[in-house]
């Protein structure tokens, strides 16, 4: 059970890090009065420019330029709508998140499983072998299970299913 938690936590922070940062940027907008609900178009935006960026060779160095440049784009858009022209903070929030799924959906639908050159496998990856070791973990601790120790077990082993009755479990008649 220990290496499934082992191999959670390592593949963990590339799933959190960039929600962090989203949710990092939300208060500090907060904090500066504007009410942002368009994280998610930004980042729809910087993932799409930055895949395009790889999926062209340009590296992946330029991508994650090229995916922050696309995500600030769209970020002073929204500000520029919502300081200099005075729309609603709601409005523009989810018009800009609309733009930018739909900007996203439209460009990117033609490039999607499409491999990127250079770029190691998630099974290959820094992150603890990626989620091959977390269905790994998974398995072993699966295999692992003995029911005659499952009290003191935080998760209890699966119980075996018990057969039916006879006549499927209906009354006599």
């Amino acid at each position: 059970m220990s290496d499934f938690f082992l191999a959670w936590l390592t593949v963990l922070p590339g799933y959190v890090l960039p929600l962090l940062l989203a949710s990092l940027g939300v208060v500090l907008s907060e904090r500066a009065g504007v009410l942002n609900l368009c994280p998610e178009g930004f980042m729809a935006v910087g993932a799409m420019t930055g895949a395009l960026f790889c999926l062209s060779g340009q590296g992946p160095w330029l991508g994650v330029l090229g995916g922050t440049a696309a995500g600030l784009g769209l970020s002073a858009l929204f500000g520029l709508a919502v300081v200099v022209f005075r729309v609603e903070q709601t409005l523009a929030g989810l018009a800009t998140v609309a733009l930018g799924l739909g900007i996203t959906g439209v460009l990117g639908r033609a490039h999607v499983q499409k491999p990127f050159e250079g770029l190691p496998r998630l099974s290959e990856s820094a992150w603890g072998g990626g989620t091959a070791a977390l269905a790994g973990a998974a398995d072993a601790a699966a295999s692992a299970c003995d029911p005659a120790a499952g009290a003191g077990r935080l998760v209890p082993c699966p119980q075996p299913r018990r057969p039916a009755p006879a006549g499927g479990g209906r009354g006599p008649g």
